[in-house]
């Protein structure tokens, strides 16, 4: 992952060993977010596609992730 988003300024990365205001837990409601602080992280790995300032697509699973950034 680090190597794919380095040099692309449309990738964010968080580091949840380091994010403090990130909310996680198992309810979320993607389709209605408009700001990252209000996104739940319901696991890691998980990879969030926005298209348009919304969430379009959610990937959980890590072979998802891969072929999503292929």
């Amino acid at each position: 992952v680090k190597s794919y988003v380095r040099g692309k300024s449309s990738i964010y990365v968080f580091n949840m060993e380091e994010a403090k205001d990130i909310k996680t837990g198992k309810d979320f409601d993607y389709k209605n977010v408009t700001n990252y602080k209000d996104i739940t992280i319901k696991q890691v790995p998980m990879l969030i596609h926005v298209e348009n300032k919304k969430i379009d697509h959610v990937y959980y699973k890590a072979s998802d992730i891969k072929k999503a950034l292929e």
